[in-house]
C-alpha cells in the first residue's frame, strides 16, 4: 500500500498535522510556506497543479474556493471552520 500524502494549507491548524502524525505516523504530510512546499502566496491553481504532480491531498478549510478551480475535486479534503 502506497503512503499517504498530504498538503494542509494555510488555514489549517499545525495542531492538526501533529495530531495526525501521533495518530497515522505513515501519513506524510507537509504544510504550505515549508521548504519543499508551496509558499503561502501560492496561487490556487498553482498550489491545485502542484498536489496534482506531487500526488498529494490538499487539506484546506476553504474548500470551496478550490472546489472551484480544482480539476480534480477527489484531492480536496476540506474541513468546515468549526471543526
Amino acid at each position: 500500500m502506497s503512503r499517504a500524502r498530504s498538503l494542509l494549507d494555510e488555514n489549517m491548524p499545525h495542531a492538526v498535522r501533529e495530531a495526525v502524525g501521533r495518530l497515522e505516523p505513515a501519513v506524510d504530510g507537509r504544510v504550505m510556506g515549508e521548504p519543499g512546499s508551496p509558499s503561502l502566496e501560492a496561487e490556487d491553481p498553482d498550489l491545485l497543479a502542484w498536489i496534482e504532480r506531487e500526488g498529494r491531498i490538499l487539506v484546506t478549510r476553504t474548500g470551496d474556493r478550490c472546489r472551484r478551480t480544482s480539476p480534480r475535486p477527489s484531492r480536496l479534503a476540506a474541513t468546515s471552520p468549526e471543526s
